[in-house]
């Protein structure tokens, strides 16, 4: 169960950052995010340093059983963006 994000009917839902070519799963070619804010600061950080690709935002939901390392990914995600 996360702490961090919010669980609508059994489902934690995130944003994450997807890159066109292909659709990478759970938490996307980057993510999870908890706000939408966080998510476009990262595709736009993504797309300066990969111009090659597209990337575009996702709005996900995850199960709440499968969830339970959501926080802890949303850490390192954070910190990879930090830099």
């Amino acid at each position: 169960m996360s702490a961090l994000f919010p669980i609508d009917r059994g489902f934690a839902t995130f944003f994450a950052v997807q890159r066109s070519d292909i659709d990478r799963g759970p938490y996307g070619y980057a993510g999870p995010f908890i706000t939408i804010e966080e998510a476009e600061a990262a595709r736009v950080k993504l797309s300066a340093s990969q111009p090659a690709y597209t990337f575009r935002l996702a709005q996900c939901g995850l199960c709440e059983e499968a969830a339970f390392d959501i926080d802890d990914e949303y850490r390192a995600t954070m910190a990879r963006f930090a830099a």
